[in-house]
């Protein structure tokens, strides 16, 4: 048994305790909505139900993606005790298959994570702000708006501050990211067998998206965390109280574990081949995948599973 094997076996027993989270937590659910229902019929807030419905929604958003990503992970670490098993009687092509895979894995499971960090932060940031939530309908009302050249209320609020139009435009930059590298991961070979050149544009344009929405996101959280109190008053969209900073803060601690996964990516997708470097899992050097990827990947996503338990246990 070789490195990634005891690798992916470790990963699979630690997702495993993370789906038990998970689904622990989606429990809670229905006791967190009822807290914000009672209080804010106590606080007599006008907009009660677009409230709540925001507020819940987005933290369903939440549960959403953190899921693909546990799954993703059980689906790569499965395809990687398979690829080994395989190894030595199955066929050029299906190792091939098996590698194109967990490839395509590795690349979501970062999409997924990011979306979740992204959406447990809007999450936060409208517990106390009805209207922080941006309106958009996202990248289809993002293409009306252009052929159109207005401002519809329906498709953009005018209202809207600079930072919840920031918000709106990262989630549409991840779900081109999540698009290219998906179209980049199924002509990552060619009829011939051999590498495509347009899969490897596409991942590495998918890489790149990836990188502008963490740094977004990133800037984002700095701003709602450490905005000094006249900005926030000047703002009145913004309006976060102590105990919701704090919970922002927790979601910062997991920048440090993107970053070093966000440049493990970057690494292995701006080499001269996809399937010829060291940055490359299965093919590649194992220490930098547990180290820059299998490690970061998890840690930031047991931080993030901390945050939202934090979250729903909190007293609204």
């Amino acid at each position: 048994m070789n490195a990634y094997e005891i690798a992916a076996i470790v990963q699979l027993i630690i997702c495993l305790f993370l789906e038990t989270w998970l689904v622990l937590l989606m429990s809670k659910y229905s006791r967190f909505k009822r807290a914000i229902r009672f209080e804010s019929q106590i606080n007599h807030e006008s907009g009660i139900e677009d409230h709540l419905k925001r507020v819940t929604s987005s933290l369903l958003m939440t549960f959403f993606p953190l899921t693909l990503f546990i799954l993703v992970r059980i689906g790569a670490g499965a395809a990687v005790i398979a690829f080994y098993s395989l190894e030595n009687t199955a066929s050029e092509k299906t190792i091939s298959n098996l590698v194109i895979a967990v490839t395509v894995m590795e690349t979501f499971g970062i999409a997924f994570l990011e979306s979740t960090l992204f959406q447990l932060m809007i999450c936060i940031a409208s517990l106390g702000d009805s209207s922080f939530v941006p309106k958009s309908k996202g990248i289809i009302a993002r293409a009306i708006y252009f052929f159109k050249g207005s401002t519809d209320d329906q498709l953009l609020n005018k209202n809207t501050s600079l930072l919840t139009t920031v918000i709106s435009y990262t989630g549409t930059v991840m779900m081109v990211g999540i698009i290219l590298s998906a179209a980049g991961g199924g002509s990552l070979s060619s009829s011939e067998g051999t590498e495509s050149s347009t899969a490897r544009s596409l991942l590495r344009a998918g890489s790149v998206l990836f990188l502008v929405a963490f740094i977004s996101i990133f800037g984002q959280l700095i701003y709602l965390i450490f905005i000094d109190e006249g900005s926030r008053l000047r703002d009145k969209r913004i309006s976060i109280n102590k105990k919701d900073q704090t919970l922002l803060k927790v979601c910062l601690a997991a920048a440090p574990f993107f970053i070093v996964r966000l440049v493990y990516s970057l690494l292995s997708t701006f080499q001269s081949s996809i399937f010829d470097n060291k940055f490359i899992i299965l093919l590649g050097n194992w220490n930098y995948f547990v180290g820059m990827q299998l490690c970061m990947e998890l840690s930031a996503a047991i931080v993030l599973l901390f945050a939202l338990s934090l979250l729903l246990r909190s007293e609204r």
